[in-house]
């Protein structure tokens, strides 16, 4: 891992940046919990209504049975009825609780999305700030170094040929084919492309100061992006305005 030149000043901005940032997807993540559980909760209550359900439909079976019998034992039907019922209001208050759990899920999850809107923005901010911060820093290096100042040299070389072609204009030395092969040297072109080359091939640092900003949001995709129109809308119909 390289170490980036970071003076003090930027070294102290970057864990603002670092701290602010933590403390917004750790308030994500708390809302992401939030969600797990009452998925969770719901999931338990789905499988508890489900066995009630079958609980209804087999005290009802065992009621119809005693009626085809026609030697009606009136008790032993009274009984069966009562069970029945007893199961179809049990069902029905399971239903009521389901609802509820239902709605609260949805609430958690539009808060999810929210929560990790936020955290993304954040999340970009801080990169973009670090990056201003690296190509300041980049322009420093060059300006050490004397590979920026052979560039300058060379172009300021072709351009003194070129001014000195462009003075002679007129005379037998300056012919506009001449004067355009300065303007179109190969060097210059050459140059220009490997210095993209170069930074294709290039692989980017990494450093500790901004390798949070480069992992991914944990379950970015359980809530949906929405637009401000569709968030609106859900707001009104959760209840949240």
């Amino acid at each position: 891992m390289t170490t980036i030149p970071f003076d003090e000043v930027q070294a102290v901005e970057i864990r603002n940046l670092q701290d602010n940032y933590k403390s917004i997807l750790g308030q994500y993540q708390l809302k992401l919990t939030s969600y797990k559980k009452t998925q969770d909760d719901l999931d338990t209550l789905d499988r508890t209504i489900s066995a009630v359900q079958s609980e209804a439909l087999e005290a009802r079976e065992g009621s119809k049975s005693l009626i085809r019998a026609l030697d009606i034992d009136t008790k032993a039907l009274r009984n069966a009825k009562a069970k029945e019922r007893a199961a179809y209001a049990l069902q029905e208050d399971y239903q009521e609780v389901r609802t509820e759990l239902n709605k609260a899920l949805q609430i958690h999850k539009f808060e999810l999305g929210q929560a990790r809107n936020t955290a993304a923005a954040c999340r970009i901010d801080c990169a973009d700030q670090i990056g201003k911060m690296l190509f300041s820093i980049a322009i420093s290096e060059l300006e050490k170094n004397q590979s920026f100042l052979l560039l300058r040299t060379a172009v300021e070389l072709q351009k003194n040929n070129f001014d000195f072609l462009t003075n002679m204009e007129g005379q037998l030395m300056a012919s506009k084919e001449i004067i355009d092969g300065y303007l179109h040297d190969d060097s210059i072109e050459n140059t220009t492309q490997a210095l993209k080359d170069l930074f294709l091939k290039s692989e980017p640092l990494s450093d500790d100061s901004f390798s949070i900003f480069n992992e991914p949001i944990v379950d970015a995709n359980i809530a949906p992006y929405l637009g401000q129109i569709a968030t609106k809308n859900l707001i009104n119909e959760l209840g949240l305005n």
